[in-house]
Parts: structure tokens; sequence; C-alpha cells
């Protein structure tokens, strides 16, 4: 379910819907549209926001229902998501059956699936007042909040069904956890400015050079990495190959331990640089962007899992 929702949020954010749905209602949220009234009732909230009244102010009502029923789906599978984890989780614990370390993991879940829902509604908000397009800070940290959950979710299920440990070093695997976590979070820096959609046409070089000049066009050093498209995609670009490099090595170095999860790293690291470079030439296609997205889902499990089992076998 946490993985479809992932996928959700990524289609809905490519398909440009995270906006459509100008209110946050929990509860009475959940009912969808009923009749023709309700639609123009709604498409009547979503003319007052900046996206409409800047971008799509062409819009018909059927193209409103489209990206309409994309972000309902993702809040209605968000809320079906934490009724199939509270109830469940509620009657373990009051039948004794969790011990004193599922007890703080699941506490740890429902504050972060707190957070979660929050951050989605406070990613949206950034939308709805000035400038029609969410705050990709924001964005990047809705997507890691997600990746938190599953983090916590895959802790708990290696801790019931893997015994198997992996003896490495924490120089060997932190960097290496950084960099991926850096690459991630500039992935999600370029789907939030729409990075993608600029020099997509070749690989390494952008344009001409390997650096174009407009990547330093938008003020200091910090703020062009932080907020200009250009420098985002470049670094984005090269965090991607430099983690490759390291999770290859990894998995050279982990190949005699546990020979599937080496060949896992190295077989999805390369895969994933591969639909990096797809997504960019295929002027961010949608499906295989979303292979993309999934590709670095799979990668963070994979390293969940290794630091699982490297601190199983510290302790």
């Amino acid at each position: 379910m946490l993985i479809f929702m992932i996928i959700l949020g990524g289609v809905t954010r490519l398909e440009d819907a995270g906006l459509s749905i100008v209110e946050w209602a929990p509860l009475t949220g959940i009912l969808p549209p009923f009749n023709q009234s309700d639609w123009l009732q709604l498409f009547a909230q979503y003319k007052t926001s900046p996206e409409f009244q800047k971008v799509n102010f062409m819009m018909t009502l059927g193209e409103f229902k489209y990206i309409f029923w994309l972000e309902y789906l993702h809040r209605l599978w968000g809320r079906l998501f934490g009724l199939v984890f509270f109830f469940p989780a509620l009657c373990f614990w009051i039948c004794k059956g969790f011990n004193g370390r599922q007890k703080k993991q699941i506490l740890s879940l429902v504050l972060l699936g707190i957070a979660q829902a929050v951050m989605g509604w406070y990613m949206v908000k950034s939308g709805l007042v000035d400038d029609p397009h969410v705050s990709h800070f924001r964005l990047a940290t809705h997507f890691c909040l997600a990746l938190a959950i599953l983090g916590v979710l895959l802790w708990m299920a290696f801790d019931l069904g893997h015994k198997r440990s992996l003896y490495l070093s924490i120089w060997m695997i932190g960097p290496i956890t950084d960099m991926l976590l850096l690459t991630i979070i500039y992935g999600a820096f370029v789907a939030g400015l729409d990075a993608g959609l600029v020099y997509n046409d070749t690989f390494p070089h952008m344009g001409t050079s390997l650096i174009p000049s407009d990547a330093w066009g938008q003020g200091g050093i910090w703020y062009n990495a932080l907020n200009n498209p250009v420098m985002i995609q470049f670094i984005h670009r090269w965090l991607a190959m430099m983690t490759a490099v390291l999770v290859i090595f990894l998995a050279w170095k982990i190949k005699a331990q546990n020979c599937k999860i080496a060949w896992f790293l190295t077989t999805g690291i390369l895969i994933q640089v591969a639909l990096g470079i797809t997504t960019l030439f295929t002027n961010v296609n949608m499906w295989v962007a979303e292979a993309h997205q999934l590709g670095a889902v799979f990668l963070f499990s994979l390293f969940v899992y290794i630091w699982w089992s490297f601190l199983r076998a510290a302790r």
C-alpha cells in the first residue's frame, strides 16, 4: 500500500494534479462529488487558486475532473493506509502482541504518519498563495517522510523474518548511504522544479558543455544549488554518477557475504542510472519517470536491509 501511495504521489506530481483540491478536510474530504452541482462547486473553488488564474485559465470542467480524481485518489489512499495500519496495530497493542521495541516502532510510525499528512497539506498550501507551484523543499520533505515510513516498516519485517548479517565497517556504508540520500533529495528537487525539462537532449553534456553558463545565473552558489533548475539538474546528474560508483564498490565488498544483495545492488543502480538518462531523453515521460522513482525506493530499501544487517552483526 505504501509503495502504491508513492506511485500515486509521483503520478499526481507529473500530471500537475496536486493543486486541484484547494482545501484539506481530513473527515469530510473522504466523500467524492456525487452530482453536477458538487463538481461545479469544486471547480469554482479551484478557479480561485493561482494555478487556475495563471496557468490553467482555459481548463474545462472535464479536464479538471481528470486532475481532481488523481489528487482525490492519492488522498483517499492515504486515509485507507492509515486505517489499515491503525486498527490492527491497536488490536495487537491491547492484546499485548508487541514487545517493548515494537511498541517504540509503532509509535514512531504513528508520528511519522501524522507528520506526513501535515506535510502533504503544507506542501499543497505553498502553491495556493501567489506562485502556482508547490515548494520543492516541501515536496522533497514529503517524499523523504514516505521513505522514513517505509524504512521503519521494512526494519520491523527484517526483525521478524531475516537472520543473516553483513560484517562491514561504518566508514563504508555511512558515506555511501549519505550520497544515496542526497541524490534522492536532489531528484525530488528536480521533480519539484521541473528541472528534467531543461537540457534533456544531451548526456553527460548539458548543451555544448558539461556545465552551462545559466547554471550560475540566479545569484550566489548556494542559491543556485538550491533553487536554480539548471544547477539542480547538474548536481543530480553527477551525484547519481558518483553514487553509482560507490554502490558498485559496496556490492563488490559484500559479494562474498551475500551474493544476492550484491547482485541486487549492482543491477539496481545500473538500471536506475539508465532510467534517469532515459527520463531526460523522453522529455520526462510519466512511466519512465515513475520507474525511476521506484528505482530510488528499491535502492533505499536495499540500504535499509544493509543497515539492519550491519547493526545486527554489531550487536
